[in-house]
Parts: C-alpha cells; structure tokens; sequence
C-alpha cells in the first residue's frame, strides 16, 4: 500500500493511472527477503510495464551476487 501511495497509484514506467497496477520488487523477493518489505524496492507499474522487468516472474534468475555487483558498479559511474 505504502508504495502504491508513495507513487500516486501511478504507473512509474509509462505514467499511466487508472488501471490496474502491481508492486514491483526491484531487487528480487526470492534473493533479496531483507528488502522485500522495503518501500525502497519497491515501485508501482501497469502491467505491460512489469512484463518489461528484468526480473518479471523469475525472469532472468539474477543471483544476489550478479545484483550487487551491477549495483556497486552502477554507483561506482555516479
């Protein structure tokens, strides 16, 4: 709910509202459960948008490590 309102029932892909949306963990549910109740890593999309995700439904089978890594190397060009 808090991520729903945070993003203004909003979809934060293509911007649309008024359709149905799903909370979508940005780093994995299964290889991050420290984050899955974070607000942080979560964000709201329709779901064509959500189809779209790296991570849609298991897609792509990200380890924890292979995540970190991209993480640290994404930080790392700021």
């Amino acid at each position: 709910k808090q991520v729903y309102e945070r993003d203004k029932y909003t979809c934060q892909g293509c911007g649309i509202f008024g359709t149905y949306l799903t909370a979508h963990h940005i780093k994995s549910w299964k290889h991050f459960p420290e984050l899955r109740y974070e607000v942080s890593n979560g964000k709201t999309l329709c779901e064509p948008c959500h189809m779209r995700t790296d991570n849609y439904k298991g897609r792509g089978k990200k380890t924890k490590i292979a995540s970190e890594n991209f993480t640290r190397i994404a930080v790392a060009t700021l």
